[in-house]
């Protein structure tokens, strides 16, 4: 697997995350820690992720 480190302030921005799964979740959950303003799309959301938006 192939990774590119990205540090970036995201701290009140704008982020899009497009899906519902658990992969979602973890993003949701990291965004969220780094302060993120997050917009979920998705059909369907997993329990979990609908506590976190």
């Amino acid at each position: 697997m192939n990774y590119y480190p990205i540090h970036i302030d995201i701290q009140n921005q704008a982020c899009l995350v497009v899906g519902g799964g658990r992969i979602a979740e973890r993003k949701v959950m990291k965004l969220n820690e780094a302060g993120a303003a997050i917009t979920v799309i998705s059909k369907d959301l997993t329990p979990a992720l609908v506590q976190l938006v």
